[in-house]
């Protein structure tokens, strides 16, 4: 009775400390009929991780960008560092940072509640409108040079949702038609690199 006792008791102490993360579900925008090539690339064993792709790219850069927050079934959670080189003979650069298992909660409370708010619902459509009506029946358009490209993709498995806006903050700040879905994917960018340098 001792022995049932103490093993009752240690299994509540365990089940007590140990958090069961789950990926939500979601509606992604597109199907490929090959997995997504990040699982190769990033050389991820679960092949049904969920996986958010953030980058930046201009003209002037040397090289492009590339971060990805990758949530396993099994409750890991990595991130990526990736850098492509302009010269693709250059070898591609990627650096790993494992979270540790006192900071997951902190990532996965920060995708549920992604989830949760709908901010991963974007409008496509509506992140690169350049042009807007007047009152006088004429169109104003916004011409940007030497702007940053902002893309976002979230993949598990052979489907994916892929957004890509040009020069969000630019819109934003005047409010142009379409800012608040280029506001989204700003925002959200950002949490991720905040998140990253938190914890």
């Amino acid at each position: 009775m001792k022995k049932t006792f103490v093993i009752i008791f240690f299994s509540i102490f365990i089940k007590s400390f140990t958090q069961e993360y789950k990926i939500p579900q979601f509606n992604f925008k597109s199907t490929t009929d090959k997995l997504n090539t990040y699982i190769s690339l990033l050389k991820i064993k679960d092949k049904q991780a969920l996986i958010i792709k953030i980058e930046t790219s201009s003209y002037w850069l040397k090289g492009l960008f590339s971060n990805f927050l990758v949530f396993e079934n099994n409750g890991k959670v990595t991130f990526y560092e990736c850098f492509i080189p302009p010269d693709f003979e250059k070898k591609l650069k990627i650096n790993k940072r494992k979270i540790r298992k006192s900071k997951r909660k902190f990532y996965w409370d920060f995708l549920q509640n992604c989830f949760k708010n709908d901010r991963f619902s974007i409008v496509q459509s509506k992140l690169n409108i350049r042009s807007k009506p007047n009152k006088d029946g004429t169109k104003s358009v916004m011409v940007i040079s030497d702007g940053t490209t902002y893309s976002l993709e979230i993949t598990q498995g052979n489907k994916f949702s892929a957004y890509e806006t040009y020069s969000p903050t630019t819109f934003i700040e005047i409010k142009f038609p379409g800012w608040k879905e280029r506001k989204k994917i700003v925002d959200l960018m950002n949490d991720i690199y905040n998140l990253i340098e938190k914890h």
